[in-house]
């Protein structure tokens, strides 16, 4: 579970896939009921920071 493995709080991971899905790097589908399934949309992200 991806919480899980970035040792993150459920809201939070909702709200970091949610941004990743506004810039289109993400897409969530929803499974059985409420589960959002997050499919990656890039094959890699590279950020530059200066």
């Amino acid at each position: 579970m991806l919480i899980k493995v970035v040792r993150n709080l459920a809201p939070n991971v909702y709200q970091d896939l949610q941004v990743l899905r506004k810039m289109g790097f993400v897409k969530l589908n929803t499974k059985k009921g409420k589960a959002l399934i997050p499919e990656t949309l890039v094959k890699e992200i590279f950020f530059l920071i200066r």
